[in-house]
């Protein structure tokens, strides 16, 4: 009897809890008002909610360059309490030095946008580019009956990944033979000669299915006067906020671009799983890309929304550990 109660008595004794690990991720955005950002924020926000041992510490560079991204990473060590960094990168070629090490000391880096192999990061999160340029072609074909006719403007000896969409769009026309590229034009990386192009080209094409943009050249001409002359399609990159009054007024048919919600919460997915030292080896993700239209515009403002609320009504960082 008395070994029973002995037994008893033992398990309920409270037993010494065993400390939490906590860890501070650096979030390095762009700059305030870039919607890619805000979206970033809101995903990286929604999985921070529900694991409780993971900080974000969120910080914008001095100006939206790639050498104010640089300044910021050489600020940032383990003196800093700062467990591991993630970066949206404006030029992640120009991030070698900070972000090797970082590495080198430890550091786990996501690189997240724009990638660079030669920064040996830790892993990459962004947008499938080449599923971006199917998805144009693939919305053009559902949209363009009749006229199966289209031109391509795009900046492929400038931007990586513009040449990256590029490819898809060629993939993806080599399975709608009955839809015709007529001409493709190389922009520079230039707005508004890209619109430029439409302008003029478009008058000598009456007939035109469509236009193709592979970037988000939209606000170059301020105005909102037409794209251009006839009623072809124009399905443009850059899906979100900036572009709807474009997509609203008809002066384009569809946005397509990158879920930056769902990067953001698949970003601390990773950097928490590096800094656990999960099981399963982090890898590069490249998430697909999604298209609004007129017909879902309303759904997408109020997603877009929430995403902008929820960075804007609680602090957006925490104190360094």
């Amino acid at each position: 009897m008395t070994f029973a109660c002995l037994v008893a008595s033992s398990g309920c004794e409270e037993r010494p809890s065993v400390p939490r690990l906590r860890y501070t991720v650096l979030l390095v955005g762009t700059h305030a008002g870039d919607p890619t950002w805000q979206a970033l924020q809101a995903g990286a926000s929604r999985f921070a909610r529900d694991a409780p041992s993971l900080d974000i510490r969120k910080e914008l560079p001095g100006s939206p360059t790639p050498v104010a991204q640089k300044a910021l990473l050489d600020t940032v060590g383990r003196e800093s309490g700062v467990h591991a960094v993630s970066i949206l990168a404006c030029d992640a070629k120009v991030l070698v030095q900070p972000v090797t090490r970082l590495i080198a000391d430890g550091i786990p880096v996501i690189l997240v946008g724009d990638d660079a192999r030669q920064t040996r990061r830790s892993a990459f999160v962004g947008v499938d580019e080449m599923a971006v340029g199917r998805l144009l072609i693939q919305t053009f074909a559902s949209m363009s009956k009749e006229h199966r006719t289209l031109m391509v403007v795009h900046d492929n000896r400038g931007s990586e990944r513009s040449a990256k969409r590029f490819d898809g769009v060629r993939r993806e026309l080599a399975i709608h033979p009955d839809i015709t590229m007529l001409r493709e034009f190389d922009c520079l990386g230039q707005a508004t000669r890209a619109l430029q192009t439409l302008r003029e080209t478009s008058e000598r094409y009456p007939n035109l299915g469509g236009w193709i943009l592979l970037d988000d050249w939209l606000d170059a001409e301020p105005s909102g006067a037409p794209l251009v002359h006839g009623s072809p399609k124009i399905i443009s990159y850059g899906a979100h906020p900036g572009n709807f009054r474009h997509l609203e007024s008809g002066r384009v048919h569809a946005l397509v671009g990158g879920d930056w919600e769902a990067v953001g919460y698949r970003v601390m997915q990773s950097c928490l799983a590096l800094l656990n030292r999960s099981a399963f080896p982090v890898t590069d993700e490249r998430l697909p890309p999604v298209v609004v239209t007129r017909t879902d515009l309303d759904a997408y403002r109020k997603k877009w929304a929430h995403w902008v609320f929820s960075t804007t009504s609680r602090a957006t960082s925490v104190p360094a550990r």
